[in-house]
């Protein structure tokens, strides 16, 4: 319906003729004021009516275009479900594709392994893939299931906040704090935590993500 509303509005101009004349450069002050007429003769409602369409097709078109030469799959979402097959980060050139599965009886995934090993991309390719699933978007990998989640929360790469006096150590308190209180209710909540409390000595920080690993596996969602 969209579609055809659409052209019919571009059928009241005579766009061939235009085309051909902007061309051979031959555009003339006459078709100008007689594209200015027609213009201005078409309601304003209509004329924003086709300017959404256009914008909305362009997006539609894109993600088309993206999927195809890709190969990106439509995300699907199962009630506790999270498996992702040729998982990637679609910002590496020559990615190491991954598979990805959640045990359905678990809330919690620990993810360890040496300097450089792709530990963090893995992290941000997830929590990409759950924003972009969300978004009602295609994702970058060859089969994707996942839940629904309420709240989405991801730490990577904190900073201290010189404004309200917080340092490194404070700011992961306070993350922590926010997942834990959407967790705690009924809402589903998908949390990504990136070297926990790395803003404070080794040995508290293995103590305290020791302590907030245990903590979080009690959380149902």
């Amino acid at each position: 319906m969209q579609l055809a509303s659409a052209r019919l509005f571009l059928e009241g101009f005579n766009l061939r003729l235009y085309a051909e004349s902007i061309r051979e450069n031959t555009f003339s002050v006459t078709q100008t004021v007689q594209l200015t007429c027609t213009l201005g003769s078409i309601p304003a409602a209509e004329i924003q009516a086709f300017w959404e369409f256009l914008f909305l097709f362009e997006a539609y078109w894109s993600i088309t275009k993206a999927t195809l030469k890709h190969s990106f799959c439509t995300p699907t979402f199962h009630k506790s479900a999270f498996a992702v097959d040729g998982l990637y980060h679609p910002a590496i050139g020559n990615p190491v594709r991954n598979t990805f599965q959640q045990p359905e009886n678990e809330t919690v995934f620990l993810l360890t392994g040496p300097n450089m090993a792709g530990k963090s991309t893995l992290l941000k390719a997830l929590g990409l893939y759950v924003y972009l699933a969300h978004l009602g978007f295609v994702v970058p990998a060859t089969t994707c299931v996942l839940p629904f989640f309420d709240t989405i929360a991801v730490s990577i790469n904190l900073n201290d906040n010189l404004r309200s006096g917080y340092s490194h150590f404070m700011t992961e308190l306070l993350h922590l704090k926010t997942v834990l209180e959407n967790a705690s209710g009924s809402q589903k909540c998908f949390a990504v935590f990136d070297e926990l409390f790395r803003g404070t000595n080794p040995d508290d920080a293995l103590d305290i993500t020791r302590a907030t690993i245990n903590g979080l596996a009690r959380f149902p969602n």
